[in-house]
């Protein structure tokens, strides 16, 4: 109750404290039930403010768009989409033999969607610390502006389980969605 300051929020944190301390089955060996208690309780108080503060929302208003310039779309932001769509384009092309379909894949994924490496790893059916050297040497390819592919059958303890054809087909799905 000190900490919640709803009362029903209180009484529903109280409850579900107290269904979690007695669906424990390892509850008999506690020496200090009170501390116990308590600890579940402040988790369960930490966890309702997290979720409480998750979705914050700010209204656009005419006076914060002209006060915060960051927020305005920039005059020439369709020149910069389209620059970007014609480096990515050159950067991709299968003709340049610049980068392997993997690293087009990486480097779409982690650059282009920034999604986080779990997620982008999950989705080449590749452990984690295999993809992030994946990215790191697909990052190094595009800095370096190699000439010619490098292909990761070579490299030691890179495994990718998706076929030619699902990687195909992901990048497919990948270059579609930046180009809508």
């Amino acid at each position: 109750m000190r900490l919640v300051p709803e009362t029903a929020d209180a009484a529903d944190i109280a409850q579900q404290a107290l269904l979690l301390a007695c669906s424990d089955h390892g509850a008999n060996d506690i020496a200090n039930v009170d501390a116990w208690l308590r600890c579940i309780a402040r988790h369960l108080v930490i966890d309702h403010f997290r979720a409480g503060n998750r979705y914050n929302s700010v209204e656009l208003r005419d006076a914060l768009a002209d006060s915060e310039p960051d927020l305005r779309t920039r005059a020439d932001h369709a020149l910069a989409v389209q620059e970007s769509r014609e480096r990515l384009d050159r950067l991709l092309d299968d003709a340049t033999g610049q980068l392997c379909l993997l690293h087009q894949i990486v480097v779409l994924l982690a650059d282009g969607y920034g999604h986080c490496d779990k997620y982008s790893a999950e989705a080449l059916q590749m452990s984690l610390p295999c993809y992030k050297l994946v990215l790191h040497r697909a990052r190094s390819a595009v800095r370096r502006e190699r000439s010619g592919p490098s292909h990761p059958a070579g490299w030691l303890g890179v495994t990718c389980r998706l076929s030619t054809a699902e990687m195909l087909a992901l990048r497919a799905d990948l270059l579609e969605g930046l180009m809508t």
